[in-house]
């Protein structure tokens, strides 16, 4: 716990690990396990105001000499006659203004390809495939939202396609 500041800026806390010769130590937080019921919760939170915007956070792999650090957001497998964890991405509500976006981008490249952006979901063995929505806002005082796609633009040769595709079936 960073001290606190009754007039001024409350105190900073850091972790971090130790340099080396070869690798570099690890920094592991882990939520604690049970026995008998659910495991521990592990809550990550930027600090509140009362005045001004609440604090971010802010997660970033290392940067590196050839390749940044590679990043992995997942639930692990579920266990035996159960399901995986659920993963959400949202944004909170606002009572007076907009609500925040969400922006899944990969960034632009000088002397090689930009990056891909996938969405895939998971395959069905017993049951049906998992299924993929894309849905607009609704207004209550204004236009619907849009969904766009578009395709890659080129300066120097063809411009990108946007192909959609239905599933083959045997029926």
């Amino acid at each position: 716990t960073g001290g606190e500041g009754t007039s001024a800026a409350g105190g900073a806390l850091t972790l971090t690990a130790g340099q080396g010769a070869t690798s570099a130590g690890t920094v592991d937080i882990t939520a604690g396990a049970n026995q008998g019921g659910t495991g521990g919760v592990l809550t990550l939170v930027g600090g509140a105001s009362t005045t001004a915007a609440g604090g971010a956070v802010s997660i970033s792999s290392g940067t590196g000499a050839t390749d940044s650090g590679s990043m992995t957001i997942k639930t692990p497998d579920g266990g035996s006659g159960g399901s995986s964890g659920a993963m959400v991405f949202s944004t909170g509500t606002s009572p007076s203004g907009s609500t925040g976006s969400v922006s899944f981008q990969s960034s632009a490249a000088t002397g090689g390809a930009g990056g891909e952006i996938n969405l895939f979901v998971g395959a069905g063995d017993t049951g049906t495939g998992g299924r993929v929505f894309a849905r607009a806002g609704s207004s209550s005082n204004g236009a619907g939202g849009l969904i766009k796609l578009d395709g890659g633009a080129s300066t120097t040769a063809a411009g990108g396609a946007v192909t959609l595709t239905s599933g083959a079936g045997t029926s």
